[in-house]
């Protein structure tokens, strides 16, 4: 352990007992982790970005190249600046193609490194084993860590963790080397600790807020605060050595917000009122999920028209008193208002302030801040116990007591994560499981929908659609998708419906025009099939599938030149097109 790291921050016993337990802890960390995360290795890929960020990204498919390298640091990809994250990405298709084994497994092993990482943060810098074990354990085996360990697409967050840990590992050796508890030269981990912080960011802008981070370590377990200095010089030190960490923070923030700026509502949809009493509100749910994970989904409906006036204050009250509650005992636990405001802190900037995406919570959101609640929960605990040692005679008692709590606490996280990892298995479960728990979720009832009808369930499918549909009439996509189940049942008057339906909330889709043009074909309403297609045509004359079927409907009201020379301009732009050749083969073999 005279490591780097190691021997900057505390003098870490070399033999006897103390190692022993240390590396006891470990082993216990990571075969927990591996314990309850290891079944996700026989996971598929789900419908939920894993195509955007693996199995439909051409680039990332062909593996770590040099061209795939430059493209990941060339520019905006995936609504982010994100190149390391991509990177991994390669590098586990150069390992394992498309086999969602592999990739699986790479998070885990992430997830695993950064439970033992931050169990060493909080060993080296509080010299207190157990307490910190504990943190590491309520941080690892939480039900609320299964998204970002179990979701391969979620890959940047556990990289980001493993940066992001590294980079107060480092910065908590210099701090010690600066304030001479150790000999050696600061610069260097100081460097260390910035680079690291870039890093994280390059994987996930959520590591922004880590200079706020490293001012909370200077107060509890480093301590840095206290240094004597009448002129309050040492202070102004401890913040302008935060200056670098704040600058590049500042710039990742900037680029996030021009990547995400077409994907974030405007303020004339969610007013700022609505957006703060929903921040508030949100806030609230992520501290209530991390104390009770009953309940927890892939995704949750987002109000539209915002929360409850009488929520909302629910919500203020109790942070305000929580807030307060932590405040009012720093002294006594130093860590418990540090591991509150991390917590808090870092989940700021995805409470919906920028709301981006059609989401106000998320589990994954909390992979970072979660690192603050596990400290306040564990270490206030430990503060208990100790409480309750003093001055009683029966202290082995109090132990066991302690032991069995945490014991009991411990196998109720492992199999709540194990249980919600499960619902990660394939997109069919994954979104029946939401469905279940929110069945107003729209995103839920049409994910749910899409997963059915891609092995072939259609009829189940047709329901979920309708329902997503009865919940939020402007998804043209599933409007569009139901509207062909029901046309290839011959239920024509209903599939109509839908297709106008989609047309309606987004008249720029060809798709939804040309089944349209189909549907009134099989009708005989060619004439106005006709100026359907036309229509869709005119929005993008080289759509395939609006030529196949303006050709197919051309042919049934007996146009046979005009259907001809549809289905060769199919195989112009696509020379493969099978079902336009063979009606070109059977055009030829009528011919007189």
């Amino acid at each position: 352990m005279d490591t780097f790291w190691g021997s900057a921050l505390v003098t870490v016993p070399r033999e006897g007992k103390g190692q022993r337990v240390l590396w006891a802890m470990i082993v216990i960390l990571l075969a927990a982790v591996l314990f309850v995360y290891g079944p996700t290795c026989g996971h598929d890929f789900v419908d939920l970005d894993d195509g955007v960020y693996v199995v439909e990204n051409e680039q990332v498919r062909e593996g770590l190249t040099v061209s795939g390298i430059s493209w990941a640091f060339s520019g905006l990809r995936c609504w982010n600046y994100q190149p390391l994250t991509l990177l991994s990405h390669m590098v586990d298709c150069s390992l394992f193609g498309l086999d969602a084994r592999g990739h699986h497994a790479t998070s885990v092993a992430l997830h695993a490194v950064n439970t033992i990482l931050f169990f060493l943060l909080l060993r080296f810098t509080t010299d207190q084993s157990t307490a910190s074990f504990v943190a590491a354990f309520l941080f690892g085996l939480h039900p609320l860590r299964v998204e970002a360990v179990a979701w391969v697409a979620s890959r940047k967050d556990v990289l980001c963790g493993l940066f992001f840990l590294l980079s107060l590992l480092t910065y908590s050796a210099y701090a010690r080397r600066r304030e001479g508890l150790v000999a050696g030269n600061a610069a260097l981990p100081y460097v260390a600790a910035l680079l690291l912080h870039g890093a994280a960011l390059l994987a996930k802008p959520a590591a922004v807020t880590l200079p706020f981070v490293l001012l909370l370590l200077d107060l509890w377990p480093l301590n840095r605060h206290k240094t004597p200095s009448p002129t309050g010089a040492a202070q102004r030190r401890l913040l302008l050595e935060k200056v670098p960490f704040f600058a590049v923070s500042l710039g990742h923030a900037l680029l996030t917000v021009v990547a995400q700026r077409s994907t974030m509502a405007s303020v004339e949809s969610i007013p700022l009122s609505m957006r703060i009493g929903n921040a508030a509100v949100f806030l609230g749910w992520h501290v209530w999920a991390s104390l009770c994970p009953v309940g927890l989904a892939a995704s949750y409906p987002f109000p539209r028209q915002g929360y409850p006036a009488h929520l909302v204050e629910v919500s203020v009250i109790a942070l305000a008193a929580c807030t307060a509650a932590c405040l009012a005992l720093r002294r006594r636990v130093p860590a418990l208002p540090v591991g509150w405001l991390w917590f808090t802190g870092m989940l700021v900037p995805v409470l919906g302030l920028l709301q981006q995406g059609d989401q106000g919570v998320a589990d994954r959101w909390t992979y970072l801040p979660g690192l603050g609640m596990a400290i306040a929960m564990a270490f206030t605990a430990a503060e208990a116990v100790t409480m309750l040692l003093s001055g009683r005679s029966d202290r082995r008692m109090v132990r066991i007591t302690a032991g069995l709590m945490f014991g009991c606490v411990a196998i109720m996280l492992m199999t709540a994560s194990g249980r919600q990892s499960a619902h990660w298995r394939d997109a069919e479960r994954l979104w029946r499981r939401t469905a279940t728990v929110y069945p107003t979720s729209d995103k839920a009832l049409t994910n749910l929908g899409w997963a059915l009808h891609g092995r072939g369930a259609d009829e189940e499918a047709m329901h979920y659609f309708a329902a997503g549909l009865a919940v939020n009439p402007r998804h043209s996509d599933c409007a569009n998708t139901l509207g062909l189940l029901l046309m290839d049942r011959g239920l024509l008057d209903d599939a109509e419906r839908y297709f106008r339906l989609a047309i309606g909330v987004s008249p720029e889709l060809v798709a939804p025009r040309s089944n349209l043009g189909s549907t009134l074909a099989r009708r005989g309403q060619y004439r106005e099939a006709k100026r359907v297609f036309d229509a869709a045509l005119r929005l993008d004359p080289h759509d395939i599938g609006a030529l196949y079927n303006y050709g197919v409907m051309l042919q049934a009201a007996g146009d046979i030149e005009a259907a001809r020379e549809s289905q060769r301009a199919v195989l112009r732009l696509d020379p493969g097109h099978a079902q336009a050749g063979q009606r070109l083969r059977e055009f030829e073999r009528a011919a007189p």
